[in-house]
C-alpha cells in the first residue's frame, strides 16, 4: 500500500501505477484459478473414493486350481490350473503369487491366468507372502530351511534368513519389521529388521509350534498348536494376554480388526470374536462343517475358508452366514481379497 501511495502522491508516475495494479491482477487470477483446480481435484477424488468397487475374492486349494469369485453373486469367475496343490496365495500390484509343493512359486497375470513368472524355493509346503515391493517365501526340505526376501521388481533374491525345519512355518511383515517362526525354536516367533536382516528379538511362551502371527502397531498377536492365541507387546516382548481357544491345526488362521481378534475355534468348527479390550470371547461364527483354516475383512463382511472345501460370507452386524462359495474339490487353505482396479 505505501509504495502505491508513493507512486501517485510523490513521484505521481501513473505508468508505474498500470503496472503493479496490472500485477496485483495477475496474482488474483492466478491464486482463484489454483483454488479452482484444487477444488476440482478434490471433487474427482471424493468422486473416485466414493465409486463402486469390483472386488475379487481369490482361493487356493489343494485340488491344485486357485479359483476367482465374485463377492456380489457368490459366482466362479476364473479357474486358474496351477498344475501342483496350491498350499497359499498373495496378491502384489495386480499380481498374483502362489506357493506349491514342487520347488517353485508362481506368478499369475489376474487378467489372463497365465503363468508370468516363477520364483525357485525348493522344498514342499510352501509358503508365500507378498507386499507392494517384496515377496517372502518359505518351503520344508530334507536339509536346512530359510526364508527367501525376493524384489518383485527384478525377481532377484534379495535376503536368505534362517528358517525353521518343521511341516509349516509362520509368516508377517509389517512395515520394515519381518515376523516369522523361529529357526532354533518352532514354539517361539522370532523379529528380523528388513533393512539389515539383524535379528531384533523373540517371543516365547508357547507349548506347541506355530500356526498363527499377525502384527500390529504396539502389539504382536500368535496361534499355536498348544491351543491358545497369545497378545504380546511389542516393544518388551512379553506376553499380555492368552486367548484359550485356537484351533490346533498346523495350519490355522488369526486376523486382527480394530479391537477385535478373530481365529478358529478349537473347540468347535467355528470363528471367534474375542475383544483384545478386555479378552473376553464375544460371539462365534457356526456354519462350516470343517476346521476354519483362512479368515478375511471386507466392508463390515467377514469371509472364511475350510476344509470342508467351501467358504462362506458373514455378516459382522448379525453373525449370520449370508452365503456359500462352492466349486473346489480340495480343502480351501487361503482366501485373499483384492480389488480389480488396484
Amino acid at each position: 500500500v505505501l509504495p502505491t501511495i508513493y507512486l501517485i502522491k510523490v513521484q505521481r508516475n501513473w505508468f508505474m501505477l498500470i503496472s503493479v495494479v496490472m500485477a496485483v491482477c495477475a496474482s488474483l487470477k492466478a491464486l482463484h484459478n489454483a483454488r479452482a483446480r484444487a477444488l476440482a481435484a478434490a471433487g474427482a477424488d471424493q468422486e473416485y473414493e466414493k465409486r463402486e468397487r469390483d472386488f475379487m475374492l481369490y482361493s487356493s486349494s489343494q485340488d491344485s486350481t486357485i479359483r476367482c469369485w465374485n463377492v456380489k453373486d457368490g459366482l466362479c469367475t476364473q479357474s486358474i490350473t496351477t498344475g501342483s496343490p496350491a498350499n497359499s496365495i498373495a496378491a502384489c500390484n495386480g499380481m498374483l503369487y502362489s506357493s506349491h509343493d514342487d520347488d517353485v512359486i508362481r506368478e499369475w497375470s489376474l487378467e489372463t491366468g497365465e503363468e508370468l513368472r516363477s520364483f525357485n524355493h525348493r522344498g514342499s509346503n510352501a509358503v508365500v507372502y507378498g507386499t507392494e515391493k517384496y515377496l517372502f517365501t518359505w518351503a520344508l526340505t530334507g536339509g536346512k530351511c530359510v526364508y527367501k526376501v525376493w524384489s518383485l521388481a527384478s525377481g532377484e533374491c534379495l535376503r536368505k534368513l534362517p528358517a525353521p525345519n518343521m511341516f509349516k512355518a509362520s509368516m508377517f511383515v509389517r512395515g520394515d519389521m519381518f515376523f516369522a517362526t523361529s529357526p532354533d525354536d518352532p514354539e517361539s516367533v522370532c523379529q528380523w529388521d528388513l533393512g539389515s536382516g539383524e535379528l531384533l528379538g523373540s517371543f516365547e511362551g508357547h507349548d506347541d509350534e506355530i500356526n498363527a502371527i499377525y502384527a500390529t502397531k504396539k502389539r504382536i498377536l500368535t496361534g499355536a498348536q498348544d491351543g491358545t492365541a497369545k497378545e504380546w507387546c511389542l516393544e518388551s516382548k512379553k506376553c499380555t494376554r492368552t486367548f484359550r481357544d485356537h484351533l490346533s491345526s498346523f495350519l490355522a488362521p488369526l486376523i486382527v480388526i480394530a479391537d477385535k481378534m478373530y481365529n478358529a475355534s478349537d473347540e468347535e468348527r467355528d470363528i471367534n470374536e474375542w475383544s483384545l479390550l478386555t479378552g473376553q470371547l464375544l460371539r462365534r461364527f457356526a456354519g462350516h462343517q470343517g476346521s476354519v483354516l483362512s479368515i478375511v475383512m471386507l466392508d463390515q463382511k467377514l469371509y472364511s475358508s475350510s476344509d470342508d472345501r467351501s467358504i462362506k460370507q458373514w455378516s459382522l452386524a448379525t453373525g449370520e452366514c449370508e452365503q456359500t462359495f462352492e466349486g473346489h474339490t480340495g480343502y480351501i487353505s487361503k482366501i485373499i481379497i483384492m480389488c480389480k482396479d488396484d
